[in-house]
């Protein structure tokens, strides 16, 4: 009977004791930062940042193995925080030669393109080559504005610290055109009932 109540305890204390401790083994802590206001990919919404990047994100860091801390900041910090290893993962960003030397990356998934936004009465005027003759706006950062700055050659823009807000001097006439992530704009344009 003794040896019986001895098996029985040990059964029961690898039940209560080692079976828990190895389903909830600690997971590794994955330290991810987003951008604000980069919708349709990552935005706050009811507090709670969400969009295609953050879902991608808890696709690959499966929470079985990993526990993800998000926070959010401007794209020159959560940049920053990126290359001085102060955050794991930015998530999604647009691959430079520039950033190859400061970041690793994935091969990439998807393309995207940045677009000339104007108000009417610039429509048929405008042409890539005569961009610099107009005030134009860009994310502060952002791939846009490399591309202002290294293809284009054109340094007298402003930049501002959100997309949302470079829209919002266009929409003002405080900038003539914007020059940005097509999907990102195009989302933003939809949401505040802009043609």
């Amino acid at each position: 009977m003794m040896k019986r109540i001895t098996s029985v305890l040990l059964l029961l204390a690898v039940i209560f004791v080692i079976l828990p401790w190895r389903c909830y083994a600690e997971r590794e802590q994955v330290s991810y930062q987003s951008e604000e206001g980069y919708p349709p990919f990552k935005f706050t919404q009811n507090g709670q940042l969400t969009g295609f990047d953050i879902e991608l994100t808890n696709m690959i860091f499966d929470n079985r193995q990993y526990s993800i801390h998000y926070t959010k900041g401007n794209w020159d910090a959560v940049y920053d925080n990126l290359v001085h290893g102060k955050i794991d993962t930015a998530g999604m960003m647009v691959v430079s030669d520039e950033r190859r030397t400061d970041i690793l990356f994935s091969k990439p998934f998807f393309r995207n393109y940045s677009g000339v936004y104007s108000k009417k009465q610039f429509q048929g005027k405008v042409k890539l080559g005569s961009l610099g003759q107009y005030r134009v706006g860009v994310g502060k950062g952002q791939y846009s504005e490399s591309i202002l700055k290294s293809r284009l050659k054109i340094n007298n823009y402003i930049s501002y610290s959100t997309i949302e807000e470079a829209l919002n001097a266009l929409d003002r006439g405080e900038i003539d055109l914007l020059f940005e992530n097509q999907e990102v704009v195009n989302y933003l344009i939809i949401d505040k009932g802009l043609t």
